[in-house]
């Protein structure tokens, strides 16, 4: 992810409070927009945030946006300004029964490229190419052998479906993220940066820190409870597994089982209510219950989950011999004395 000064980052910065602004009014106004403007609008600010702040490749123009990134940002708000355009026969179209007209073909054919690529930067390959996998195996079924062999779909109709209508890109998985999920986000992230974040490392600490293995239990403690307001893995690591693994490290964990109990500690974020991953979203809206509902479902998964967490660490530091009485033995000198490192720039894991 970049890192953008200057004019370049004010110009993300402002993109990304519009967008947290317009779906908190999407959300709260009296006359919620119409749902397929919602859609459009909801890809339009992911792509784009997506190309201006995610490079091609790991490493590459980390402080600045390519001229091809900026056209590609550019190309992805053509798109949805194309839908906006034929607004009404977008929406009161019968899909597949009514042709596609060769600029129609364009539009969604360089629609499903650039998300593709947006995941890619944002996510990696992994589900863009599945995502390929299953368009190719659409669009070639006729030529497969035996079980494999359906009558395939035209080219034609493979757009259609995935940008023409409510089944593919606009389906419900990005209905579920542009209703539900970006409240939740915006929800996390107000949490994390006024201070919750650390409230909860210092309240771990202060349960599990005096334990043996301590650091590992911390990782596990706060993990569950930053888990609550961020239901996110990336987001739990990055907040507290840089202090984390590198005492888990000192104490006498093996790096390798400090940096999976901070990984699975935080995997566990997801399944955390009372703001889950995407995931729970999905679920409630397929299920069609409550998301509530899906909350109270997930409270003595998610507490059996972090139980187990808590006891591997345990018998892993047991057999391990890791140092006991973390905070009496001077965890908090080791604490500062990491924090001491990160500020100098030396590397912590």
């Amino acid at each position: 992810m970049r890192k953008l000064a200057g004019y370049a980052g004010l110009v993300v910065g402002v993109v990304a409070v519009a967008m947290a602004a317009y779906h908190l009014y999407a959300r709260l106004a009296t006359y919620a927009p119409d749902q397929h403007a919602l859609l459009f609008i909801t890809l339009a600010f992911s792509l784009v945030l997506a190309f201006l702040l995610w490079p091609r490749r790991d490493g590459s123009t980390p402080d600045r946006i390519p001229w091809m990134d900026l056209g590609l940002a550019i190309l992805s708000l053509a798109c949805i300004g194309y839908m906006f355009a034929k607004y009404d026969y977008v929406v009161n179209r019968f899909p597949t029964a009514h042709p596609l007209s060769a600029t129609d073909m364009a539009v969604g054919g360089v629609a499903i490229l650039l998300v593709l690529e947006a995941t890619r930067r944002t996510i990696g390959a992994s589900l863009p190419i599945v995502a390929i996998v299953f368009i190719a195996y659409a669009l070639a079924g006729q030529w497969l052998p035996g079980w494999l062999y359906h009558r395939g779909l035209s080219f034609e109709i493979t757009i259609d479906q995935t940008y023409f209508t409510t089944e593919g890109i606009f389906g419900v998985p990005l209905s579920v993220a542009g209703t539900y999920v970006i409240l939740f986000i915006i929800f996390g992230t107000f949490l994390e940066k006024s201070g919750a974040g650390q409230f909860f490392m210092n309240f771990a600490n202060a349960i599990a820190g005096g334990a043996r293995g301590g650091p590992g239990k911390v990782a596990v403690v706060s993990s569950s409870m930053f888990g609550t307001i961020s239901g996110s893995a990336v987001a739990n690591v990055m907040v507290d597994g840089w202090l984390t693994i590198p005492m888990m490290k000192k104490t006498g964990f093996k790096a390798e089982a400090a940096a999976a109990i901070e990984a699975v500690a935080s995997t566990g974020g997801q399944i955390m209510p009372p703001i889950m991953g995407a995931a729970a979203f999905v679920m409630a809206e397929f299920l069609n219950v409550p998301y509530l509902q899906v909350v109270v479902w997930a409270i003595i998964p998610a507490l059996l989950y972090y139980v187990a967490c808590f006891a591997a660490v345990h018998f892993q530091a047991k057999r391990h011999s890791v140092k006991a009485e973390f905070y009496r033995a001077g965890g908090m000198a080791l604490v500062n004395k990491i924090l001491g490192e990160a500020q100098a720039g030396q590397p912590l894991i």
